[in-house]
This record gives C-alpha cells, structure tokens and sequence, in this order.
C-alpha cells in the first residue's frame, strides 16, 4: 500500500472515523485486518467513542431487521414446502382404516413416553 494512503487513512481514523467512512472517502479497499493493524496505537477521545459505538449499534439493529426478515421468509418457505409434501395425506385421512392405524400409532407413541425403564 501507498505510504500516502497509509497516512491519510491514520488522520482519519484519529478523527474519529469509522473503518468503512474511511473507505469511502479514500474511494479505496482496504481490508480491516490492514486498517486494523494500521490503527492499534490510536486512542479515541470520549466524544469519538460514542459516536462509533452509536454508528455500530445502528449497523447492528440495521443487521438484525434484515436477519429477521430472511428468516422469516425461510421459515415461510420451508412451511410451505411441508404444507406441499403433505397435501396428499389429507385425503387418506378420510379412510377410516387408515385413521385408526393413525390414531392406534399416536396412542402407542404417547403410551412409550410414560412407561418406566
């Protein structure tokens, strides 16, 4: 990396900037494993602190709304996928040999739960 860069990236994170405003406005890549190691020695003032800790709260609740929506639609997903595979189990029901099997295989499954041993 270039010395310049390297040095512009310092006085900016001595002011206070985040590691991706950083980027932004060097218009550059830097990974933070660099960034990081460039930066180990700088300490931040009060006012500085709080407000990238701030920042990373924001990311942080921005990241868990997005989480949450995936997450949602996956479970949307997988329950429609079940509600598909399942479908053809909802005329057998209407056999009532089938419904007594059923039923017979509940009660033993349910009966092996509270036997001791």
């Amino acid at each position: 990396m270039d010395n310049d860069l390297k040095n512009k990236a310092i006085k900016l994170r001595k002011s206070g900037k985040t590691f991706s405003e950083i980027n932004k406005i060097l218009k550059v890549d830097i990974s933070k494993s660099t960034m990081s190691y460039w930066f180990k020695g700088i300490i931040f003032s009060k006012k500085q602190k709080e407000r990238i800790e701030k920042i990373v709260m924001n990311n942080v609740k921005k990241g868990q709304i997005a989480a949450l929506k995936v997450n949602r639609l996956r479970i949307l997903e997988y329950l429609d996928s079940i509600d598909k595979r399942a479908q053809h189990l909802s005329s057998l029901m209407n056999n009532k040999d089938v419904a007594k099997v059923s039923l017979a295989m509940l009660y033993l499954g349910e009966g092996s739960k509270k036997q001791k041993g």
